[in-house]
């Protein structure tokens, strides 16, 4: 006896805006719907800021071991540290 397979119904769905995606160098690319604020790193606050996020898991090191000059902070309080600086407009 011979069994047809059924497969399941596939369902349609509307197809989802793309993202905008921002780049912070070197092949790295963050989605710039997420992101809340860009700075400069020279201050004190921020450093500490980053090291609390270092402590526990929130931040993203996309510098590939160069020099960190910029950090962006994402809507889900991730941090992420840029080799570029934001520029103002």
């Amino acid at each position: 006896m011979v069994r047809a397979i059924r497969q399941a119904p596939t369902r349609r769905t509307k197809a989802r805006p793309m993202a905008e995606m921002l780049s912070v160098g070197l092949g790295h690319y963050v989605n710039a719907g997420r992101l809340v604020v860009a700075t400069n790193l020279p201050s004190a606050p921020l450093s500490r800021t980053i090291q609390a996020a270092r402590r526990a898991g929130r931040l993203v090191d996309a510098t590939s071991g160069r020099r960190t000059r910029g950090a962006l902070f994402m809507d889900d309080g991730t941090i992420v540290l840029t080799l570029l600086r934001p520029q103002d407009d």
